[in-house]
């Protein structure tokens, strides 16, 4: 069903269906929409509790605003690039903004395949690849930092596997003239000053027959529950209402539903 939403939407933006202005969410799992999705990984019924911030995304657009969330569960920049982005490439139109976010799997070899890169010279060179091609159809880029994995240290938030590929994003949003979101040092600023516990209430850290989707717990440092994907998009949000407020107009104003 998902697959045929995408090429429906994909299809009326290129016929000219939609309004001008859209939205599309390039990014890994840590977006994905997974409402009304199976698990195949526990073959149960949904994904629930666990959710990406695109899933808040698209309920904070307006009436009339697209949004397409092209984003893709164990995908870096590289294997997006090499395999996806080809198909996704069609629907960037003039006038379209592009929420573009990966890091998470560059930084994570893979047994199987070959999908990490280097922070300071293949990732932002993959990364530039899917902007450059947005703007080349006339779109909005915005560059935002990976969410970062969850890590304590003496009692303390403490993330430091992805800061050089936050550090890369900013360098290339600076140096293309790219919008930026530093989605990493928001979340680390938000987890300051709170405890471990509290900390991994936004994480998807399950004991075994907490969740009917996930009946033998899960114990995972990336993916965030819903409490977590709204908190990242609220902070997303924020920032797009302090520092970019032609994309601002495409969301819902407070009380609007």
């Amino acid at each position: 069903m998902f697959r045929s939403l995408a090429i429906l939407f994909t299809a009326a933006l290129c016929c000219g269906v939609f309004a001008k202005e859209y939205i599309v969410i390039v990014s890994d799992s840590t977006a994905v929409n997974y409402r009304g999705r199976k698990n195949p990984i526990t073959k149960t019924a949904s994904w629930s509790p666990m959710a990406g911030w695109g899933e808040y995304a698209a309920d904070d657009v307006r009436r009339g605003v697209p949004l397409l969330n092209r984003s893709a569960g164990g995908y870096s920049s590289k294997t997006y690039c090499e395999s996806i982005l080809p198909k996704t490439k069609k629907a960037f139109k003039k006038d379209g903004w592009l929420l573009l976010s990966f890091g998470s799997n560059d930084s994570r070899p893979h047994p199987k395949f070959d999908r990490a890169t280097k922070p300071e010279s293949t990732f932002p060179q993959y990364m530039d690849e899917i902007a450059s091609a947005a703007k080349a159809a006339g779109m909005k880029v915005v560059i935002l930092s990976p969410l970062p994995f969850f890590a304590v240290s003496k009692g303390k938030f403490a993330p430091v596997i992805l800061a050089p590929y936050a550090a890369a994003c900013e360098k290339l949003a600076r140096e293309k003239g790219y919008h930026y979101i530093d989605l990493y040092k928001l979340v680390c600023d938000q987890f300051a000053d709170k405890s471990v516990d509290e900390i991994k209430s936004y994480y998807m850290f399950l004991k075994p027959g907490d969740s009917p989707n996930w009946p033998k717990g899960r114990s995972d440092n990336l993916h965030v529950n819903e409490k977590g994907a709204k908190m990242v998009w609220s902070l997303i949000r924020a920032a797009i209402d302090k520092d970019i407020p032609e994309l601002a107009k495409l969301l819902k104003k407070e009380g609007e539903k």
